[in-house]
Parts: C-alpha cells; sequence; structure tokens
C-alpha cells in the first residue's frame, strides 16, 4: 500500500513540476504570487465541493505549484507592504537555491 501511495505522490509531483514550468511561461514574474495561490485555494475548495475527482486533482496540481512558486520565488509585491509593518525583517527573502 504505501508503495502504491508513495507512486501516486511521485505522479503528482510531476505533475506539480509540469504546472510551475506552464505558470513560469504564462507569467514569469512573482508578482502577486500570493494573490494567485489564495485564488487557486479558493478553486480547489469549490472544485471539492462540487467537482469531479479530476478536477480536484487538476486545482490540487495548481494550488501545490502556485505554493511552491511562493516558497521559492517569494512575492515581491509585497516588499513595501513588509518594510512597513515588519521593518525588523529587513530586506525581502532571497529566492530558496
Amino acid at each position: 500500500m504505501a508503495g502504491n501511495l508513495n507512486a501516486k505522490f511521485d505522479h503528482f509531483l510531476i505533475h506539480v513540476d509540469e504546472e510551475i514550468e506552464l505558470a513560469i511561461k504564462k507569467f514569469p514574474s512573482s508578482d502577486a504570487c500570493l494573490a494567485a495561490l489564495t485564488e487557486e485555494v479558493g478553486e480547489l475548495a469549490q472544485a471539492m465541493l462540487s467537482k469531479s475527482q479530476s478536477e480536484i486533482y487538476k486545482e490540487a496540481v495548481q494550488v501545490a505549484a502556485m505554493a511552491a512558486r511562493c516558497a521559492i520565488e517569494g512575492d515581491p509585491s509585497l516588499i513595501n507592504y513588509r518594510r512597513f509593518h515588519y521593518p525588523k525583517l529587513g530586506k525581502f527573502p532571497e529566492p530558496h537555491q
């Protein structure tokens, strides 16, 4: 059973990787990344309430892709907000290498 679950996770992560590549081509800037993630989470919630499993999967892949972009690229559009409200944080975090 664990092997089957691991295979499903691997398959899911392959789709996430593909989605990240598509998203970067379509939206190269990570500005408003948090807003995009929030929108995708809402779409996943709607899918879970009233859509097919394949639609839920598709939306979950998009959420994971946007979450990865937020974690890796950050959201430069939040720099001024962060500077004003959290000056001790300093510069917006550099993307992880």
